[in-house]
């Protein structure tokens, strides 16, 4: 054996040989090495494109990107023309001073400096546990003069052909055969730039930083015949390079010309949660009777529930898409309609935001009632440690996932209730503090939970059945001046309602259901949408709770909301509602109404008419963003409360990676502000 080694070490016998490497690579051709080529050749066009291409080494990147895909570059021209518009959530191609060989990571803050100085970045790897700040340029951030390109899309697998080679190639001992430099990191296992276009001279010599190698190897035939192969390949390289750009495999949020892609910044990635997470709930169903009569048919379709017959009247069309839909319901109606979200991705490094379609407002029923407060817990202890344990966690520890619990948000602070036994811990335990949670109602008092609108008896299933309803509820003839729907609290000497229901009682202006224990008129979705629609005002008192289902129904019917205390509309739903409250509603001071200060009538007729007339639009105009669409079918040009919810938690998730939120989405505040909100709530 040995006799026979030293024969083929002999002169004329070396299999290291470059021809002999070479030749090898030849001989164990396959079709992904055309791609290959053809990737590799436009580095040769490199500077009248702006493009090259990087190759991941290592896992540092992991999930979306794996040791092995190629990435498309769009470099960054030193006469700063190039590709600058860097967003957070970018994957960038960067080197600094202390660390000159090329990193590929994805940028998860960034700070612009209101004195007009360099902008600050900070990146890290999807799969590394802390950020390069850390590892790579310590104590330090990078600037725009580090960065080298921005990553615009990803070929999967097309590299893992040039890293054999590679291993190949390093074992030959030819680094003075190439016309390419390569970078390799594996040391530290950080994705670097693995093809690079070669400096002009003559010898190559080895550059060393923090015990980071780069070899100059060789693999590919002269540049005259690659030039060649390019010009013969190009309409296929044009083809291949941009249905896969299209394909949803965007990378970031940056600006430039890729503006085509209507899904760039939208993307979402959708956990496929063990089913104990969702469908089990549901299936379980006729466990919460006792607690929750008919969940089972609440449920129903989608989550939207029974169909309504309309009534002879015609309070309701006569066409599809009015439901028995019940006001916790949310959890199963949105996650059906993200199931038709147009800018879905099954790549994570892809997407702008993380839904985890956990249905929590659902457990809170099955556990809520004779159970101790682990069982409560159970399932969101589950959760987490789920997701903690994902890549996709460990990318931002959890700030980009979100999930929606159809309840108000104290459902899910047990600790900071004042009953120490009412709902889970969700929104408090590790992991899920560190989500954005959709809910029915904001705590106001952590930046973590956002509110959303009740789901309400309409769930349109096209363009058409919006705009008729408009029509229709823009023609009613309003008989009363002001209604109500709701119970009295007698046990509650702070609540109004009492005030309310006396006021409404003393005036033929008013009109009111009747909602005592017992009662089922207001459980009739034909007796409250009947009463809405005949309405000019609509009175919202706080019940058990700041927030009520109501607001939303009376919108839709085209009546003009009463609000008595701020945090029932106006500090809740910014998303959803404008700015300008006195648009589309009035406001009474509930103190005045308690002293009896003030005649709510008398308040209401002050109003002009033109003006009133100018908030009822206003109103009918909202109607799509606070109602939910069928999750079965698609709206095509109207943006229903799906829509609006999605755009704002994207939008507060690009916040928190350091990128800029639209002017409407909520500031953030300071911890004295929240303290004293939450003085004036309490």
């Amino acid at each position: 054996m040995d006799r026979e080694r030293r024969r083929l070490r002999g002169r004329g016998g070396n299999n290291n040989h470059p021809r002999r490497v070479l030749a090898d690579v030849v001989i164990r051709f396959d079709p992904t090495w055309l791609v290959t080529i053809l990737l590799l050749s436009l580095l040769l066009l490199g500077k009248a494109t702006g493009t090259t291409a990087t190759v991941v080494v290592s896992g540092s990147m992991e999930p979306g990107i794996r040791r092995g895909d190629m990435l498309i570059v769009r470099e960054r021209r030193n006469d700063g023309d190039g590709d600058d518009n860097i967003r957070a959530g970018d994957i960038v191609l960067f080197s600094t001073e202390l660390h000159p060989v090329p990193i590929v990571h994805r940028v998860i803050e960034l700070h612009e400096r209101h004195d007009g100085g360099a902008r600050q970045m900070l990146t890290k790897g999807d799969n590394n546990g802390v950020t390069d700040r850390s590892s790579l340029y310590t104590g330090q951030w990078l600037h725009d003069h580090h960065i080298l390109g921005r990553a615009v899309g990803f070929l999967p697998y097309l590299g893992a052909n040039i890293l054999h080679s590679l291993s190949t190639l390093h074992r030959s001992k030819c680094a003075q055969f190439t016309n390419l430099e390569i970078s390799n990191n594996l040391s530290i296992g950080s994705t670097v730039s693995l093809i690079k276009s070669a400096p002009k001279g003559g010898g190559r010599q080895q550059r060393r930083a923090k015990g980071m190698e780069k070899v100059a190897v060789g693999l590919l035939p002269p540049l005259r015949f690659i030039a060649v192969l390019a010009v013969v390949s190009w309409t296929s390289f044009i083809y291949c390079h941009f249905s896969l750009l299209s394909g949803g495999l965007l990378l970031g949020h940056g600006g430039g010309d890729d503006g085509a892609d209507p899904c760039r910044g939208r993307y979402i990635y959708v956990h496929d949660l063990p089913r104990r997470f969702n469908d089990d709930i549901l299936r379980d169903c006729r466990k919460t009777r006792d607690h929750w009569p008919d969940m089972c048919g609440f449920v129903s379709n989608a989550g939207l529930g029974r169909p309504l017959v309309d009534r002879a009247d015609g309070v309701l069309t006569g066409e599809a898409g009015w439901y028995g839909t019940h006001q916790f319901a949310l959890d199963a109606i949105f996650h059906n309609r993200m199931k038709q979200y147009e800018c879905l991705t099954n790549q994570s490094a892809v997407a702008d935001a993380v839904f985890v379609p956990f249905y929590a407002g659902f457990d809170f029923v099955r556990y809520h009632w004779g159970y101790d407060n682990a069982t409560r817990d159970a399932a969101s202890v589950d959760l987490t440690q789920w997701l903690m344990r994902r890549p996709e966690w460990r990318r931002m520890g959890g700030r980009d996932h979100f999930l929606v619990a159809g309840r108000t948000g104290w459902d899910f602070r047990r600790d900071t209730n004042i009953n120490p036994n009412w709902g889970t811990n969700l929104l408090v335990m590790p992991g899920g503090r560190d989500m954005s949670v959709l809910v029915l109602e904001s705590s106001l008092l952590n930046g973590s939970d956002y509110a959303v609108p009740y789901p309400t008896y309409f769930h349109p299933r096209s363009d058409a059945d919006v705009f008729r309803w408009q029509d229709r509820v823009r023609g009613m003839q309003r008989r009363w001046l002001m209604a109500f729907v709701g119970a009295p609290r007698p046990d509650d000497p702070k609540n109004i309602r009492a005030q309310i229901i006396a006021q409404c009682n003393a005036t033929s202006a008013c009109s009111q259901l009747g909602c005592a224990f017992g009662s089922s008129q207001c459980h009739s979705p034909g007796n409250i949408m009947r009463l809405f629609q005949k309405a000019t005002f609509c009175l919202q008192p706080p019940g058990d709770s700041y927030t009520r289902r109501s607001v939303f129904d009376s919108m839709v019917a085209g009546c003009i909301p009463v609000f008595f205390h701020n945090a029932t509309a106006y500090l809740q739903y910014a998303w959803h509602l404008p700015r300008e409250h006195a648009k589309y509603s009035v406001f009474i001071s509930e103190h005045d109404v308690r002293a009896g200060n003030v005649s709510i009538e008398a308040t209401l007729r002050a109003i002009p008419a033109a003006t009133v007339e100018r908030m009822r639009e206003e109103v009918i105009r909202l109607i799509p963003s606070v109602i939910y669409a069928d999750p079965r079918s698609k709206l095509e040009t109207v943006r229903d409360a799906f829509d609006v919810a999605v755009e704002g938690i994207i939008d507060r998730i690009a916040m928190t990676r350091g990128g800029y939120a639209r002017s409407w989405l909520r500031p953030k505040q300071s911890r004295q502000a929240l303290d004293a909100r939450r003085r004036r709530l309490s």
